[in-house]
């Protein structure tokens, strides 16, 4: 049958048929191989603007606090720290010091958080995987809760507040008293 002869054809399939018809091996291999490039050069530009964007946030989010300082004003004093020449000592502790490892150790979360999730749902073959589908979330909470009830402490040298240790035993206790009828 030839696709010219069916009416029911649109005459943009037929030029398609033609023209996939037509091509050579070689051509066909070089036009994947072009649209193979373009498809890497658009995720490297994405990469690229969410690189500029997380930037743009970060340097924001510097600015947020009780101390006002201004987004170039942050960029500025990071700038000043890097090559040495501090103008403004108690800004270059507040932008340095408090504020900019804040959002360096979000950032490095959040990325870590985007590498779990995407090792899940390729492990188990499922875009829709979350925590909650092998049960991750419930043994993580059992074991903060095991971790804080046994007094294990938060950080090194640290232990918990002693009255938010008190209150989980008494509310532990309370849950696992029977029941008046």
């Amino acid at each position: 049958m030839n696709v010219d002869d069916d009416l029911l054809i649109c005459e943009e399939v037929k030029k398609s048929v033609k023209t996939w018809s037509t091509k050579t091996k070689k051509e066909e291999i070089e036009s994947t191989f072009t649209d193979y490039k373009k498809f890497i050069l658009r995720k490297w530009i994405f990469m690229a603007v969410c690189v500029v964007i997380m930037i743009f946030v970060a340097g924001t989010a510097i600015t947020i606090g009780n101390f006002s300082i201004g987004i170039l004003e942050s960029y500025e004093v990071i700038w000043n720290h890097i090559t040495g020449n501090i103008i403004d000592e108690q800004l270059d502790f507040i932008v340095i010091d408090l504020r900019l490892p804040r959002i360096v150790t979000g950032i490095v979360a959040g990325a870590g958080l985007a590498v779990a999730g995407v090792a899940m749902q390729s492990i188990l073959k499922n875009p829709l995987a979350d925590p909650y589908t092998t049960g991750v979330s419930s043994g993580a909470g059992f074991g903060a809760t095991l971790a804080i009830t046994l007094g294990f402490p938060s950080a090194p040298g640290s232990m918990p507040s002693s009255s938010m240790h008190s209150c989980l035993r008494l509310f532990l206790h309370l849950s696992s008293c029977p029941l008046p009828r």
